[in-house]
């Protein structure tokens, strides 16, 4: 699905960029905010109760937009680094004699904090609704170092104020990018994003 999907963004970008009289313009990204973490325990015996939450994420970069000729159709392609973080609770089963607790604890809560850096390049078939303001969707392949990689869907709005564009975009990852051996978890990210042009 992961090929279709990607197959189906460069061809909708070659077409729109063959154009004689696509208008270009180029700025830095930033890009920042939060959101949930879809997870999936795994069925363990010693494993009583697993939690993961999405802290913060951040990102920079930059953005090529193409305008062919007068329609109102852009499309947004946007090459990132940035980080996410987030934190996973574990309650884990224990004999209490060999922790020389009361029997009436038979678990350890485990809490740990993690950071993931990633790189990506990304689009977004957008479309102009009113003045400043759009709308448009697409894909963004992502590759977590250490930890694989992921073609999140992208949905956004935004609106242009001349010299910055201020937008918001919801990110539903596709793949489990979060895995260890209690629990497997993907990524849906809200950000928040400020397009500034050269």
């Amino acid at each position: 699905m992961v090929k279709k999907i990607l197959l189906v963004a460069i061809t909708v970008f070659c077409v729109l960029t063959s154009n004689a009289q696509t208008i270009a313009k180029h700025g830095l990204i930033l890009g920042g905010g939060m959101g949930d973490i879809k997870s999936e325990l795994k069925s363990l015996p010693d494993v009583k109760y697993s939690d993961l939450s999405y802290k913060s994420g951040y990102a920079i970069g930059y953005r090529l937009r193409l305008t062919p000729g007068i329609h109102p159709f852009f499309i947004d392609a946007d090459a990132n680094i940035g980080m996410k973080t987030w934190k996973s609770t574990d309650a884990i089963l224990i004999d209490p004699a060999s922790y020389a607790v009361s029997s009436q604890y038979n678990y350890v809560l485990v809490s740990a904090s993690s950071l993931y850096y990633y790189a990506s390049v990304g689009g977004t078939f957008n479309y102009s609704i009113y003045r400043g303001l759009s709308a448009g969707i697409g894909v963004e392949p992502t590759y977590y170092f250490s930890q694989g990689f992921d073609a999140p869907l992208i949905g956004k709005v935004a609106y242009d104020f001349g010299k910055f564009e201020l937008g918001v975009s919801y990110k539903h990852g596709l793949a489990d990018v979060i895995t260890d051996r209690i629990k497997a978890g993907k990524f849906r990210d809200i950000q928040f994003s400020l397009f500034i042009p050269f």
